[in-house]
């Protein structure tokens, strides 16, 4: 399995191209750069893939307590490899669960081979740009509700269109919540400007972004980076 140094952590991924791609959002364009106000914070990280997230708020935030999720296998592996591998055991839990509106089982989609990208694989049968997914697997569910029944400093979202339906699942816990960062697919059922009205609803103000510049709502288009903050 290809391995590389990235600031001082060693990484293993299985695609190169996809990799990069993470990297550079995530590394170089700092993407979820943020400041917390707490010195050891609670972070959740919903949709980890291999870890590049959950390594960049373990660097900016030392003293965190972090609980990583990631249901697709192929994915999860890599996850947990790559924080054994740089001794996070201790700060960071690693959950193969998918986040969903209902606590159980459900099928989850993705591209077949291991070397494939898969950063588009999710609980819908097709990717947000409706390309289909040929592959699934049963994993198990938790709902978002149930993370956060405890004071939480940072929730990142990363699951491929199913935004909305995790939030308004959970608003009832929204309140433990400081801040959040929800990268917004656009697909039938998950509307940027419902979502957007139900975190004002709780307390929220936000800020849109996209390929790192700040923009209007009625700018946005495709992909988006909500920072939502109480």
């Amino acid at each position: 399995m290809p391995q590389t140094k990235l600031s001082n952590f060693t990484i293993s991924y299985l695609n190169s191209e996809e990799f990069h791609h993470v990297k550079r959002e995530v590394w170089t364009e700092h993407c979820y750069y943020t400041e917390l106000e707490n010195p050891a914070p609670t972070i959740i990280d919903v949709g980890a893939h291999i870890g590049l997230t959950t390594l960049y708020f373990a660097k900016h935030f030392p003293t965190a307590k972090i609980i990583s999720l990631e249901p697709n296998p192929i994915t999860f592996k890599i996850l947990e490899e790559n924080v054994w591998q740089n001794r996070l055991e201790e700060r960071v839990t690693c959950l193969q669960k998918a986040v969903s509106v209902q606590l159980g089982k459900q099928q989850f989609w993705t591209n077949p081979k291991t070397t494939d990208w898969q950063l588009n694989a999710g609980l819908n049968s097709t990717t947000w740009t409706n390309q289909p997914l040929p592959n699934s697997v049963q994993v198990e569910t938790i709902t978002l509700s149930s993370l956060l029944h405890q004071p939480i400093d940072l929730l990142k979202i990363d699951v491929e269109g199913n935004e909305l339906q995790l939030i308004q699942e959970a608003q009832e816990q929204l309140l433990n919540v400081r801040q959040i960062f929800i990268e917004f697919h656009p697909r039938d059922g998950n509307q940027l400007t419902e979502l957007l009205e139900l975190l004002q609803k709780h307390g929220f103000t936000y800020t849109l972004w996209k390929q790192g510049k700040q923009i209007l709502p009625e700018q946005a288009g495709g992909l988006v980076m909500i920072n939502a903050i109480r």
